[in-house]
């Protein structure tokens, strides 16, 4: 489970979840949490409010998700932050070439300069280009994985005042 600029309070404990949060406010950070029992969730890496790094143990696979919440950007700014996330998939890439590797998040006007920087590291997007994820509309959310099998994407039909002004997504994954 990853949520982003979310409502919820931190901290937050739900009964049976391992959870990490990258900033202890109301309204703001990444939040990456899984169910306890046989996955294990570890804190590789928090960023300030952009981004949350786990390492998911499922198994024998050691699932990479990069959790991000890019505020929107000025123009100049928006290749540096797609850098800084790109940089850390590309040093997960060079000591474990394999790795099932998940970027997702609230990408803002950052997705175009993402997408750019994942294609070449043989990235997938779960949602199609131009998917309105949020309430003032624009594609602002997306699930990109590498060495992973996308399978059933839903999204909900609305929005949650109580939660997000963006829509959940729903997006089953299984490494290769």
């Amino acid at each position: 489970v990853c949520f982003n600029e979310t409502k919820l309070q931190s901290p937050l404990y739900l009964d049976g979840f391992w959870s990490y949060q990258t900033m202890h406010q109301c309204n703001g950070g990444c939040w990456n949490a899984s169910r306890t029992g046989s996955t294990r969730l570890q804190l590789m890496k928090a960023l300030g409010t952009y981004l949350c790094w786990t390492q998911l143990s499922l198994g024998n696979n050691r699932i990479q998700v990069l959790n991000c919440y890019l505020q929107p950007g000025e123009q100049q700014n928006l290749k540096e932050r797609a850098n800084r996330v790109t940089d850390i998939v590309r040093d997960i890439i060079r000591q474990d070439p394999n790795a099932p590797i998940i970027v997702c998040g609230d990408l803002n006007n950052h997705m175009d300069a993402i997408v750019e920087q994942l294609r070449p590291l043989n990235f997938s997007a779960a949602l199609e280009p131009g998917t309105e994820t949020h309430r003032q509309g624009g594609h602002l959310d997306q699930v990109f994985a590498r060495n992973m099998t996308i399978g059933e994407v839903t999204m909900s039909p609305g929005y949650s005042d109580e939660i997000s002004d963006h829509r959940c997504l729903k997006v089953s994954l299984r490494p290769l």
